[in-house]
């Protein structure tokens, strides 16, 4: 059925791809030919639409009837085995890894149901995944989240805008400055010292150097919404648009 490969997120590790399909769940994908690439092994779990994981595990974050998280053991990639498993009370939207901690953006599930934001969970033991860290100052709707590259800060795309949070102390995350932007297309992705955001009809380049005061630099124009964003090699940023296909942007 199409519903089962409309794939949501995609984690790349090494020669391995991992596929969140919203209407099947886990799909196991060998790159090493990347013009022919090769499915190795797949997992039900319905309603996936969030994944990050490296080396044995990966992590999938689901959206319907509430949300969870899964960890997945995929050292025989035929063969995925759940691990553990949480549920949640928001929706996953989007998921990193960083060492033990995984970092989720979240949605309420439904209309006035509990605020979304940033969870924080540790996976030191995948078997038994717990919450560390919450949060949701005047953040119901968290769409998207790009992590430092010293996993210290979490640059997390609200319906308000773009919220700075240090997360240095897992348990206890803060925020450093917020930058305010327009709800329409919440995307986000980090360049050198800079952060872009989508919105309504385009991307907005943020200079972040300074957390507590980020700034406008500037403005790209799209012809269709953005929903997701990648920063690649050669200064180029990728715009993986609906009805406006791949948009790339030299920086």
């Amino acid at each position: 059925a199409k519903q089962a490969r409309a794939f949501e997120d995609m984690a790349v590790d090494g020669r391995r791809a991992y596929l969140a399909a919203w209407g099947y769940g886990l799909i196991v994908a060998d790159l090493g030919n990347p013009s022919s690439p090769r499915e190795l092994g797949r997992l039900p779990a319905q309603f996936s639409s969030a994944i990050a994981g490296k080396g044995r595990h990966v992590y999938l974050g689901t959206a319907t009837n509430g949300g969870s998280v899964t960890s997945v053991d995929v050292s025989n990639p035929a063969r995925p085995v759940v691990r553990g498993s949480v549920p949640l009370d928001t929706r996953v939207e989007r998921l990193q890894l960083a060492g033990r901690f995984l970092f989720a953006a979240t949605a309420p599930d439904v209309a006035g149901g509990p605020a979304g934001g940033l969870r924080i969970f540790d996976v030191g033991n995948p078997t038994r995944i717990s919450e560390t860290g919450r949060y949701s100052d005047d953040c119901e709707f968290a769409s998207d989240l790009a992590l430092s590259g010293d996993a210290r800060t979490v640059y997390l795309r609200c319906s308000t805008g773009l919220h700075i949070l240090d997360v240095s102390q897992p348990g206890r995350p803060v925020r450093l400055g917020l930058y305010a932007a327009s709800q329409g297309d919440r995307a986000v992705a980090l360049g050198s010292g800079t952060a872009f955001v989508a919105t309504d009809g385009g991307v907005e380049e943020v200079d972040v150097r300074n957390p507590r005061r980020p700034t406008l630099l500037n403005r790209y124009r799209l012809p269709a919404g953005a929903l997701r964003l990648r920063v690649m090699p050669g200064r180029r940023l990728f715009v993986f648009t609906g009805t406006g296909g791949l948009q790339i942007i030299k920086l």
